[in-house]
């Protein structure tokens, strides 16, 4: 399990987070949800441990988020940032191998090399592999890093709005894989998401972060109020619920 309790966090002197505390299970997908500036990088980023808490605590299986185990900490995750821009000379293969940095030495052993082409393929790039990543399309990027992020076998997955550059068809798809393999595996997987119906659609629970600092927990249904919504994003909507039972949200416009 990952927790935070009493989580402040800032930049500069300006909060963006304050008194947050939750906790995050194996084998459940969160999709982070808000507006703009509510702190949703912010906050993947300080469970990553790349951003310093004002004041609270994280902690990982009852461990400690501190400076000594910093190192460790980052070994049992693989974190996603929004904009991931990697090293261009590299082939999209060598990309891959780069989550298996900590095993790799100077000769890459054919294990290795046959889990990220199963990787790469996974994602419709095995034809591509060679290709650097300058060659490729954004959408095809973030699929090249998703794949780097697997390799790692990690405990818990953080996605900063991994299908920003993809594709109706391929953001179903990524999502989809990332749902199956929160469960396969039993990860913490926690993602940023902008598209409502897109996280009402694949996760558990949606975690909102508002604007005025507090925060809506809970399943789609319970979080997706036409009134909270229409508050916290300042625009007017209708939530109805679709042949599966899912909630959906209709946008009919921004309110002044």
């Amino acid at each position: 399990m990952l927790q935070v309790r009493d989580l402040t966090l800032a930049h500069g002197d300006l909060k963006v987070v304050e008194r947050l505390s939750l906790s995050f299970r194996n084998g459940e997908l969160t999709a982070l949800v808000g507006p703009n500036g509510a702190g949703k990088s912010t906050l993947l980023r300080a469970l990553f441990g790349d951003h310093r808490a004002s004041s609270g605590e994280i902690l990982l299986d009852g461990e400690r988020l501190t400076p000594a185990s910093h190192r460790a900490w980052q070994s049992a995750i693989s974190y996603m940032p929004q904009e991931n821009r990697g090293r261009m000379g590299l082939s999209a293969m060598e990309t891959v191998l780069l989550g298996s940095l900590g095993r790799l030495t100077l000769h890459v052993p054919e294990d290795e090399l046959r889990r990220a082409a199963i990787a790469l393929d996974q994602f419709g790039l095995a034809e591509i592999s060679h290709r650097s990543l300058d060659e490729l399309s954004g959408g095809q990027k973030q699929l090249v890093f998703f794949a780097q992020a697997l390799l790692r076998d990690p405990r818990v997955m953080l996605l900063d709005e991994p299908v920003s550059a993809l594709d109706l068809r391929h953001q179903h798809l990524l999502m989809d894989d990332v749902r199956r393999l929160c469960r396969e595996r039993s990860m913490i997987t926690v993602v940023v998401l902008h598209d409502l119906n897109l996280a009402v659609r694949f996760a558990d629970r949606l975690v909102m972060l508002c604007p005025d600092m507090t925060c809506v927990d809970g399943t789609p249904a319970q979080v997706l109020d036409q009134a909270l919504l229409g508050r916290v994003y300042g625009v007017d909507t209708r939530v109805s619920l679709d042949e599966d039972g899912h909630p959906w949200v209709q946008v009919r416009g921004a309110t002044r």
